[in-house]
């Protein structure tokens, strides 16, 4: 980007490690805060660690990311992630996030994720679980080929169903279901 700040926020590499630190103001006016560094060790682990990292032109609708995440190659073509962050947003409230789940394929191939885990906001838990869901860029832009991922809280229990595989729609939409009644598809 012609137009970045080179000075804000500060980027250094050292070795096999980045560090992006805020704590500045950039030349568009927008304001950077907290860290993130990533460490890249092995052939295809890495590491990330942010602490309080986000920007925003107004510093009151902030919204920064904490916590860590990481990526261990298993085998070939076939990745463990493992993510636990907290996201604090103004006017939504504090979002946590604990998730665990494997990625089988490629950086340009089609991948198959699962994995499980829960999202805490305000209080308010919901389970949610992938199985199989399959993205193949090469098939309907991209959206995803098949698969299902469910959402489940006390009060509520949602179902989503990828079809791209055999409904490619431009909209890129998937089939749902809350409580376990059929609802319009969700576009994007």
């Amino acid at each position: 980007d012609p137009f970045r700040d080179p000075e804000c926020p500060a980027i250094a590499a050292v070795g096999s490690t980045v560090t992006v630190t805020g704590d500045c103001t950039a030349n568009d006016y927008r304001m950077w805060f907290g860290s993130a560094t990533i460490m890249h060790s092995g052939t295809d682990d890495r590491d990330l660690t942010i602490d309080g990292f986000g920007n925003a032109e107004d510093p009151g609708l902030l919204a920064t990311l904490s916590g860590t995440a990481s990526i261990r190659a298993l085998a070939d073509g076939r990745h463990e992630f493992d993510l636990d962050l907290v996201n604090d947003a103004p006017f939504e409230g504090v979002l946590t996030i604990a998730y665990l789940g494997t990625v089988e394929g490629g950086y340009a191939d089609a991948t198959t994720w699962n994995g499980s885990g829960t999202l805490v906001l305000e209080g308010d838990t919901v389970a949610a679980s992938t199985v199989d869901e399959v993205w193949d860029p090469d098939a309907c832009g991209g959206a995803p080929a098949s698969g299902e991922t469910t959402l489940t809280s006390e009060a509520h229990g949602v179902t989503i169903r990828y079809d791209g595989a055999i409904d490619c729609a431009e909209a890129q939409n998937a089939a749902w279901s809350l409580d376990g009644v059929d609802q319009d598809p969700i576009d994007g």
